[in-house]
């Protein structure tokens, strides 16, 4: 299944909480808004007073308290907004990942016993609980930070180009590169990630059969080599 299909399949547990998600895109997006403007009304005071001094001028002191004030309001939007958002995501992929596992759970009570016999114990266990866990942290954190990354590279060119088009310029000539870099790294990491859970799949299975069948085990003295296999599996998790 490639990834298109995948994401498919994740939206339609999405769906019934699309309102509370796109709740969340609006405060994600509110969130970035008050993260880009706060560097530059951060900024503001200081630059009140310099051209204060320079131009020999008393300092605006009501400006500065406007400014100050501003920046107050916008940390706190950003604040709350950032909160609210990581909140109510948190509500959604769990209700998601609920349904997704009763789904899964209905759908192994319908599978034939003959599955079962091909298969490790373990290794079921571990799609019904790793791999849904993996699911649950990729949609809590990364889907809002890719929504989060792309909304602030945006704002930020943005404001960057308002605020000096030359910097603007040198900092995007950087964006490809970063953007090559990051997708050799993602090809490269894919297939040990695949590697990792299908070892800790591996090694769930292994824990399972042995310690449901340790009786067996230790009625034919295989408690050292049951050990060796152990390490072996083991280290394939950690490599």
């Amino acid at each position: 299944m490639n990834t298109f299909s995948s994401l498919r399949r994740l939206g339609y547990y999405l769906k019934p909480y699309k309102f509370k998600f796109i709740l969340v895109m609006f405060l994600v997006i509110a969130t970035v808004g008050f993260n880009t403007a706060l560097p530059y009304v951060t900024g503001l005071p200081t630059t009140e007073i310099s051209r204060n001094l320079s131009n020999g001028d008393p300092i605006n002191f009501d400006y500065i308290k406007q400014t100050v004030i501003a920046i107050i309001v916008i940390g706190v939007g950003y604040g709350g907004s950032r909160l609210a958002a990581g909140l109510l995501m948190t509500g959604v992929v769990q209700s998601a990942m609920k349904d997704l596992r009763e789904d899964i759970s209905h759908k192994i009570n319908r599978l034939p016993v003959s599955y079962f016999d091909t298969r490790q114990q373990g290794n079921v266990f571990s799609r019904v609980t790793n791999d849904v866990d993996v699911v649950s942290g990729a949609l809590q954190q990364s889907l809002v930070q890719l929504v989060n990354a792309f909304l602030s590279i945006v704002l930020s060119v943005s404001m960057m180009f308002y605020i000096n088009v030359y910097m603007a310029l040198a900092a995007i000539i950087m964006i490809p590169a970063s953007y090559f870099i990051s997708r050799f790294i993602i090809s490269r990491s894919q297939k040990y990630f695949n590697g990792m859970q299908n070892a800790l799949g591996e090694m769930n299975g292994f824990v399972q059969e042995h310690m449901t069948g340790f009786n067996v085990t230790k009625l034919f003295g295989q408690e050292k080599a049951t050990a060796e296999n152990f390490k072996e599996v083991n280290r394939s998790v950690k490599n």
